[in-house]
């Protein structure tokens, strides 16, 4: 299941990922996407992921790219886990060229919003 929550960073969208994802969670995240993307700037993601049923990191954020030509409306994903293969995949998908990942554990959220909110 994908919530999301908002808060106060306008450029922050925060995706909270428990269970399995379908397909339903992934069209509420794209209107929720055009909905909070600025027309003249880039958002951010925070993904806060408890439980992972069925996928990759990568496979996740393929889905939540949704198509090409919006992940260039997308500057940095951070990623709030305590699951150590989350952590590796992070570090091996921020040496992919447009993908600027970094990750977090659950008690560093304060950390992850900074490095989100700065340029």
């Amino acid at each position: 299941m994908v919530t999301l929550r908002t808060n106060n960073m306008e450029s922050i969208v925060e995706v909270n990922v428990d269970g399995k994802i379908t397909e339903r969670d992934i069209e509420q995240f794209k209107e929720y996407f055009k909905l909070k993307k600025s027309a003249d700037g880039k958002l951010n993601l925070l993904l806060v992921i408890n439980d992972i049923q069925g996928y990759s990191i990568q496979g996740l954020l393929d889905d939540l790219k949704f198509e090409a030509n919006h992940w260039k409306d997308i500057n940095k994903v951070g990623i709030l886990s305590d699951k150590k293969w989350l952590e590796i995949a992070t570090k091996i998908s921020s040496y992919l060229p447009k993908i600027d990942a970094k990750h977090f554990n659950h008690n560093q959220r304060e950390q992850a919003m900074e490095w989100l909110s700065t340029k």
